[in-house]
């Protein structure tokens, strides 16, 4: 689809006509944002102060535009949480519902960022030769230390781009960077699904995708992931100090924002990811009963849990 100023006019004038006639009146107040504030404050609202993670002081960092993240309250009735940090492709402001346009658009003219370039390649399958068309970056970042050994914190990704540019170039990515791994993956997915327009929609890993073309949240953006099943980024940690970096940013033009929104007081230590364990592997198991004894040697086929969360359970296997 043309994604010039005319195309995109012509683009979204239908399904804009179509939101207004599908409607319904929201029961949830909108959102209230309150942008601009500094890195520190962000992490403070973000880190639970009794969660065994100790915040390095002076380390945290924000970087993009002002106005692209900040605070917000009010989420209960929208999203599964009722505050916590939002961090944007464009402003923080054009979160609020209700959902009254299909291209809510801002560009902040801030630059791309090379580690989520690259993760917009990796699930573009592009080449480092080609114009990613990238930038309106916003970068949150902080070092910690942890009393157990991996780390978790609750989020929801919200885009514009759905459901017009589903499987398009336009294909705005967020990464949350732990100690270099991006953990903003579907849980239960190997190799690890990471999370974008592309990859979860009604197509696609629709469980997890909430179609908002109707305005039935009360939240600007026309789709949305981790409300109808709660997403949990969890990643293991080192005995010392971790970094992690929150980002987002737009891909294939500057147009129509995206943004995602972390759950206030869900950064906690965690113990590691539970897995299931595959015993034998492949092992000798002894059955005795009635003076038989007979050696079988079995293996037992299950993927295990890939994260600690609400929609992690270790799936259903079977002796082989």
């Amino acid at each position: 689809m043309d994604r010039t100023p005319a195309g995109r006019l012509s683009g979204i004038l239908a399904p804009f006509a179509v939101a207004i006639l599908l409607a319904t009146p929201t029961a949830a107040n909108p959102i209230v944002v309150n942008p601009g504030v500094s890195a520190a404050a962000m992490v403070a609202n973000l880190v639970n102060a009794a969660s065994g993670i100790t915040v390095v002081p002076g380390s945290e960092t924000y970087v993009g535009a002002p106005l692209a993240s900040g605070l917000f309250t009010g989420g209960t009735g929208i999203l599964p949480f009722d505050a916590g940090v939002a961090l944007t492709t464009g402003r923080e402001s054009n979160i609020p519902g209700p959902n009254n346009r299909s291209n809510t658009t801002f560009s902040n003219g801030t630059a791309a960022d090379p580690n989520l370039d690259a993760v917009a390649r990796a699930v573009l399958n592009l080449g480092p030769a080609v114009n990613l068309h990238s930038g309106d970056a916003a970068l949150l970042s902080f070092q910690f230390t942890s009393t157990l050994p991996a780390v978790s914190f609750q989020y929801v990704f919200g885009s514009e781009e759905y459901n017009e540019f589903v499987n398009t170039q336009f294909n705005d990515v967020f990464a949350f960077f732990l100690n270099g791994v991006n953990i903003a993956v579907l849980p239960n997915t190997d190799p690890p699904v990471v999370i974008t327009v592309n990859s979860v929609h009604t197509g696609k890993n629709d469980a997890y995708f909430f179609n908002n073309i109707s305005g039935a949240r009360n939240i600007q953006y026309d789709g949305l992931v981790g409300v109808t099943i709660p997403l949990f980024a969890t990643g293991n940690v080192n005995p010392g100090v971790n970094t992690i970096v929150l980002g987002i940013e737009d891909v294939g033009d500057l147009t129509f924002d995206s943004g995602v929104m972390l759950a206030a007081n869900s950064f906690t230590a965690t113990t590691p990811p539970e897995v299931v364990p595959t015993v034998p592997e492949p092992g000798t198991w002894l059955f005795v009963g009635s003076g038989l004894a007979v050696a079988v040697r079995r293996k037992w086929l299950a993927l295990p849990c890939r994260a600690r969360n609400s929609s992690c359970t270790p799936r259903r296997g079977a002796w082989a």
